[in-house]
């Protein structure tokens, strides 16, 4: 058999159209109840369903040589692992072993039955990378995550599994029949140890050094987690290890003090990385957690608390806020940063000083607009009663003088004097009272 290179899943080998996918020559199967991350810092996430991508390796995967053979014949040239399961490394990985628990393994697979070209089950048609904690339930065949145990990051191979620890005996019909032994490519993306939640035992957690340690291997994590700019694999390294020291017991001032600035150090570093993921408000809850140690830590700590903070206000526009926690920084530490923050605060709030202006403009001028249209429509309303009015006055030749109204503006009775210098026989008289102003239509005589 000819050696077959494998990459992102896909073995080097014919077109198969998409609606042959459609069409139900294959589907995806994915067991229910696992644990799985589909985080943005996975390594190598796809984006999304790239169907093109899916058509170019089903191209490749009817040219492959295990298409045309039975299993028994590709089995000739394998190695069985164990469990009546049958491997072929394709590409070499490197590194050790995978660990049975508590790592974190990133991989892409695809499941095809004997002589079939398109596959069953692939990571291809999810568009998503699998990732999984060991020893944890997987979500994972049986088969598959036994497989995936034998193999090193960055390996890349072909087994086949029986179908006791696949499908089973009865299969899923009508698309998986019954005893369905399959081969599977698989690719491990990535390899993570120290994964898993951190368990410590009773006794282990009434001895503090033994904390300090846990915790700081969790620190050390977090820390690597976000120079590689995996900020939410960061978030649960430092979640995980408040938590052990929220628990922990202390036995005198000393440990107490040293385990209230480990907890408020986890509480701000996770609130960095919640600022670096664009998330003010969980940062900010993670910083007033750590506010109620405030009075006892040191100064440099309570700077970086009330620095942070502030910048995490910021984001959320809470300027008056962000400006008292610099302030407030600015007095515990002599870190250059804070200045810049409180440039960037000032440069913000006047951005949005300035927008809050030209909408409260904007609204102030849409407020006279409305109101001159307002005036506008009185003054036209106006003109046709007085015009009216001004007709039946004349039309009657029994009545020589007649009161229009009172207390006029200037428009309108600009508007009574543009009407009247049309008409001859008629002038308008003005009689002040002592509480108003009276209007009357005389005849001219």
């Amino acid at each position: 058999m000819s050696e077959i290179c494998m990459k992102d899943g896909v073995l080097t080998g014919n077109y198969q159209n998409i609606n042959d996918l459609i069409a139900g020559n294959s589907f995806q199967l994915r067991v229910e109840n696992q644990e799985q991350f589909f985080d943005s810092d996975d390594d190598g996430e796809f984006e999304e369903t790239d169907l093109d991508k899916y058509e170019e390796a089903c191209e490749k995967w009817r040219k492959a040589d295990f298409v045309d053979k039975s299993f028994d014949e590709v089995r000739a040239s394998m190695t069985e692992i164990g469990m009546d399961i049958y491997k072929k490394v394709m590409l070499e990985g490197f590194g050790e072993p995978i660990p049975m628990e508590n790592a974190k393994v990133t991989l892409v697979y695809s499941v095809f039955f004997e002589k079939k070209a398109i596959p069953v089950d692939s990571t291809l048609l999810t568009g998503k990378n699998f990732s999984f904690i060991t020893g944890k339930n997987a979500g994972l065949l049986i088969g598959i995550e036994h497989a995936v145990m034998s193999m090193k990051a960055q390996e890349q191979a072909q087994f086949i599994v029986p179908w006791q620890l696949l499908y089973g005996e009865y299969g899923v019909p009508p698309r998986i029949p019954p005893k369905q032994d399959g081969l599977i490519l698989i690719r491990i993306i990535s390899v993570q140890p120290g994964c898993g939640p951190v368990e410590m035992s009773e006794g282990e957690m009434k001895n503090f050094s033994n904390v300090k340690k846990k915790v700081e291997e969790l620190r050390q994590k977090g820390r690597q987690s976000s120079q590689a700019s995996r900020y939410s694999s960061a978030i649960r390294a430092y979640n995980e290890a408040t938590k052990i020291l929220e628990k922990v017991e202390t036995f005198n001032d000393e440990e107490d003090e040293e385990r209230n600035n480990l907890l408020v150090m986890m509480l701000i570093n996770a609130g960095m990385m919640y600022n670096k993921l664009m998330q003010p408000k969980s940062a900010c809850l993670r910083f007033n957690e750590a506010q109620r140690y405030y009075v006892k830590i040191p100064r440099e700590l309570k700077g970086k608390l009330m620095f942070h903070k502030g910048r995490a206000l910021r984001h959320l526009g809470e300027f008056q806020r962000a400006r008292q926690c610099l302030t407030e920084a600015h007095r515990n530490s002599s870190d250059s940063g804070i200045a810049r923050e409180i440039h960037l605060l000032d440069q913000e709030e006047a951005k949005y000083n300035d927008a809050m202006s030209k909408m409260m403009q904007k609204a102030l001028n849409l407020q006279e607009k409305v109101k001159k249209t307002k005036v506008s429509n009185i003054n036209e309303d106006f003109r046709v009663s007085f015009t009216e009015t001004l007709r039946k006055f004349l039309s009657d030749d029994k009545v020589t003088k007649q009161t229009i109204t009172e207390d006029i503006t200037k428009e309108q009775r600009d508007i009574i004097d543009s009407i009247l210098a049309t008409e001859d026989n008629v002038m308008l008289h003005v009689l002040p009272t002592e509480r108003t102003t009276r209007y009357c239509l005389v005849k001219k005589m």
